[in-house]
């Protein structure tokens, strides 16, 4: 049920809706990557104490090599500032790192964090279009906008109240 990478043992069975490893024992639904920790370690966690991930791969259960690690809520919640992948604050910070799930499992920072627009990598829609877009708006619904350009309800709304495309 195990999976072993070069760097992380990602668990193949049942997961949380949050991905973290599960399995159950006498009825009893189990954290995999907890008890992974405790049968390494060879004693269970105390109360306060967690299984963290140093790795940031949800179903990994390898124990140790920044990995697993035992820990509490302030050291998980400190080793996610280190890597910039919690909200602190600070403007100043590191940005934000995002998980690569789909290709290798790493964390990866995203190349154009301020790209605006058509700019920006996943943009289906050009700057005329945004001007068409808030023209139709006192026509037509936003459904019936959205299925003319080919992007969701949501987004149209997004545009609308220029959460998006604000520069436009």
């Amino acid at each position: 049920m195990v999976k072993k990478t070069e760097s992380c043992w990602l668990w193949l069975g049942s997961r949380t809706t949050k991905g973290y490893p599960r399995f159950k024992e006498n009825g009893k639904t189990t954290a995999a990557h907890r008890y992974a920790l405790e049968i390494a370690e060879g004693h269970l966690l105390k109360p306060g104490e967690q299984a963290c991930h140093g790795c940031d791969i949800r179903h990994c259960v390898r124990v140790g090599l920044g990995h697993i690690f035992r820990g509490t809520q302030a050291d998980n919640i400190a080793d996610a500032i280190s890597k910039g992948r919690m909200a602190t604050g600070n403007h100043n910070a590191p940005r934000k790192r995002f998980l690569d799930r789909h290709v290798t499992g790493e964390p990866i920072t995203p190349k154009n964090t301020k790209a605006r627009g058509v700019k920006h990598g996943m943009s289906k829609l050009k700057a005329d279009e945004i001007i068409s877009i808030r023209r139709l708006a006192t026509e037509l619904t936003h459904s019936e906008i959205a299925e003319r350009f080919g992007i969701s309800q949501g987004a149209v709304s997004m545009i609308l109240s220029r959460k998006r495309w604000a520069h436009i």
